[in-house]
């Protein structure tokens, strides 16, 4: 009863889900675009987007289309531009109400920076024109002093540096201050006494400070300050009218690159005109504004509705970069009993989480990634992380770079806890690539995990009773190279011609291998007093010499030796142990 009681209901709600949606909201313009709500004044804006007293707000969407956004019930559809005007106009507000200069995608935005050299009395100016399209000047090793300008590029973080980009050496001992274990105190005598100097000759560093400097280390003889220029008139048109005004002092503007141009005047011209200056491009609608530019470009990639029971939501993720290339997305959720309260309460809300109080970027670990994103909270100091916070895995092991004591193992291998492919026979060759498995323990292996075989001749070093054997000679499963008894009638020690064939093989491989000298060796079975066997073999081992020699084999490369019943290599109980006992082993000489 229960289930086609469910059933029964599931099929009238739609129809009940509707009307209530309707009764609340009725059905909304189809371009209604958000109010600009008021957000809590005591919010501090969120320090990753380093905003300064100027900030230009541009809307990035480009969408100019109607999509549709309403979900299950109703056919709503909107335009997302309009959605992201609103955003840009609400931000424009907030940063307003927190002392800050605001334009709205202004087509030209300049930065105009000022070094004021002390000692040369001369002003440098540099103009970077391409802020919008790049963000901010190039600044490799984030000193905050851009390339261009930067003395000592690869500065490491955190290093003090002055002006010039160059790691600050307070004592002047040649030991820069972050490399210094003992600066001493001899700088500030000479800066009281450098102070009186330019006290004594009228020059007063505040004076040339009208606008926000950039921080200068104590006891530098340059001062920096800066301002941004915008306008509507194109780019070119504003270094056309700069160069204009400069040039009537006899100040000439050159490109230092292909987005910086540079000029160099005196002070006593550049404080002398700096206010004619500023007075003219303000009468051609071009505006210099204190302190540097920060860039915000704002766009929505995402609004929908939704129509939980008896209220209306409304979604949306607010999209924000800076001109640093900082992204960060906002999502938000807002509901209730009205539509037009709903829309207005997200993009608020997307809005107010730009103004998010410093512990929401807190870096806990040092890592670089702030702590709402970092994945590897407890990364310790001074490792290289990704995005996301974690060590880098190049080898993808799922053990990082910085515990990896084989950074290089191929994907899918299995490893330990030190990042290592298991050697389980510990030959020093992994597993993965070991094609001899089972190698004894304290074996010298080659790259493929196999005993060594030096000599070729298919014995492994381990077991190789007799080195060294020439390319191309037949061995035993010691290794050595052996002629069998057989060459001889019993108890005689000349060569059967019956087994010529055999010798005659040695000869070829002795011809292969000029250099190489042998000693050849004649044992016998146990058959007979020791005298009578050491005699024997002896004389075996000289017909073999013989034989060789006769063949072109320089004898003084043969070493015939006789050793009797002292070296056997099987049993003299049985006739067929005998047998083997009874050879010719030809072993080669280092």
């Amino acid at each position: 009863m229960l289930g086609t009681i469910r059933i029964v209901f599931c099929r009238l709600l739609p129809v009940v889900f509707l009307l209530g949606c309707f009764a609340c909201a009725g059905v909304p313009p189809r371009f209604y675009t958000p109010q600009q709500d008021s957000i809590d004044a005591s919010l501090v804006l969120n320090p990753e987007f380093n905003a300064k007293n100027y900030v230009d707000l541009i809307n990035a969407q480009y969408n100019s289309k109607d999509i549709f956004i309403g979900e299950y019930t109703h056919q709503w559809s909107a335009n997302l531009r309009l959605w992201t005007n609103t955003a840009v106009g609400l931000l424009k507000t907030e940063l307003e109400k927190r002392g800050k200069t605001v334009t709205i995608e202004s087509p030209t935005v300049f930065e105009l920076s000022v070094e004021y050299d002390k000692v040369a009395g001369d002003i440098t100016g540099f103009i970077k024109t391409d802020l919008k399209q790049s963000g901010c000047p190039l600044d490799t090793d984030h000193d905050g002093v851009p390339n261009y300008r930067d003395l000592c590029p690869g500065t490491p973080t955190g290093a003090r540096v002055d002006v010039n980009g160059c790691p600050v050496d307070s004592d002047r001992d040649g030991v820069p201050d972050y490399l210094d274990n003992c600066a001493g105190k001899k700088f500030e005598d000479e800066k009281k006494e450098q102070d009186k100097s330019d006290k004594k000759e009228g020059l007063d560093a505040k004076k040339y400070l009208r606008l926000k400097r950039y921080e200068i280390p104590e006891g530098e003889n340059s001062l920096v300050e800066g301002f941004s220029i915008t306008s509507k008139l194109p780019a070119d048109e504003v270094v056309r009218l700069i160069k204009v005004d400069l040039k009537k002092n006899g100040v000439i503007v050159t490109a230092n690159s292909a987005n910086i141009y540079q000029f160099t005047m005196s002070k006593e011209k550049w404080d002398n005109g700096f206010t004619a200056l500023k007075h003219d491009l303000d009468q051609k609608d071009v505006s210099l504004i204190d302190g540097h530019p920060q860039i915000i470009w704002l766009s929505l990639d995402h609004v929908s509705l939704f129509w939980p029971f008896w209220n209306v939501g409304c979604r949306l993720n607010l999209n924000v970069r800076i001109a640093d290339e900082y992204m960060r997305n906002f999502h938000v959720e807002y509901i209730s009993k009205d539509l037009y309260t709903s829309c207005d309460g997200a993009l608020s809300d997307a809005v107010a989480k730009m103004f998010m109080p410093r512990k929401f970027t807190l870096d806990t670990d040092g890592d670089g990634a702030p702590d709402y994103k970092d994945e590897c909270p407890d990364t310790p100091k001074g490792v290289t992380v990704d995005d996301k916070g974690c060590p880098l895995d190049t080898d993808g092991d799922r053990v990082p770079d910085y515990k990896d004591e084989c950074p290089n193992t191929p994907k899918g291998v299995a490893v330990d806890e030190k990042g290592c492919p298991p050697d389980s026979d510990k030959d020093g060759v992994p597993d993965y690539r070991d094609e001899c498995p089972d190698t004894p323990n304290g074996v010298k292996v080659d790259e493929k995990g196999c005993p060594l075989d030096t000599d070729g001749d298919g014995v492994p070093d381990d077991r190789d009773q007799c080195p060294h054997t020439p390319k191309g000679a037949k061995v035993d499963n010691r290794g050595c190279w052996i002629i069998s008894d057989t060459l001889f009638s019993f108890g005689k020690y000349s060569v059967n011609p019956k087994y010529n064939h055999l010798i005659d093989k040695i000869v070829v491989v002795l011809e292969k291998n000029p250099s190489l000298t042998i000693e050849i060796q004649g044992h016998t079975d146990n058959i007979g007093s020791n005298a009578y066997n050491a005699k024997l073999s002896e004389k075996r081992a000289m017909a073999v010499r013989d034989y060789l020699a006769k063949k072109g084999v320089n004898s003084k490369r043969l070493y015939p030796v006789g050793y009797g019943s002292l070296r056997p290599i099987a049993t003299n109980k049985t006739e067929a142990g005998r047998e083997l006992n009874r050879r010719v082993e030809l072993v080669p000489m280092k």
